[in-house]
């Protein structure tokens, strides 16, 4: 419990000093064009050490104060960068949970917006709680023009009827389902099953 309160310190510390920044990960098309970003959050502790998502993220993940506050940090950086760096031609992809969905965060995205297109990701171990108030909230992000992804569908939580739910734009399948299509015909079938289903309710 000790090193569980002392590593949210850390990472309190961490956001505060803006040491955990957005990284992004260049997208392209098969003509390989770039057409977006995704934001990978790195915690630079050093100029010796980086540490991943993996090592903080579910620390926080039930945090709401931190997770929102990493997630203002991570928005404020970005909104500083893109101002100055303005592109409407392309998207920049950001995983966020439903509980960090709050006044502010909100208002950042549709700041953002203005700067290059937002694509906000839905993660497949995210716990909604309240559905009702988080469709509205999509819906309303959905109206500053910001487009809902459904992350690694085919998995976690994603399995379920959140696909039938929530107003989702793009639909990401998990790499579990699409890995070695090449050689298992049985997989592509599945995938092909898989993407018709999506088709129909996105």
């Amino acid at each position: 419990m000790n090193s569980i309160v002392i590593k949210k310190t850390q990472i309190a510390n961490a956001i505060s000093m803006d040491e955990i920044q957005p990284f992004i990960q260049p997208i392209v098309n098969r003509n390989k064009n770039l057409i977006g970003f995704e934001v990978l959050a790195r915690w630079i502790v050093s100029e010796y050490e980086t540490r991943l998502p993996l090592q903080f993220i579910p620390i926080i993940k039930d945090d709401k104060q931190l997770s929102e506050s990493l997630t203002i940090s991570l928005l404020q950086q970005l909104i500083t960068h893109f101002s100055s760096h303005k592109n409407n031609n392309i998207f920049i992809s950001i995983n966020i949970y439903s509980h960090s969905l709050t006044t502010l965060v909100i208002n950042l995205l549709i700041k953002l917006n203005k700067y290059i297109n937002v694509v906000i990701e839905i993660l497949e171990d995210d716990d909604i709680n309240n559905r009702n108030e988080f469709k509205i909230i999509l819906h309303y992000l959905k109206s500053k023009g910001i487009k809902i992804a459904l992350d690694d569908f085919g998995c976690g939580n994603n399995i379920n009827d959140r696909l039938f739910d929530y107003p989702f734009d793009y639909v990401k399948i998990d790499k579990l389902f699409i890995s070695d299509i090449d050689i298992h015909s049985d997989k592509l079938k599945s995938l092909k099953a898989m993407m018709k289903i999506i088709h129909y309710f996105t």
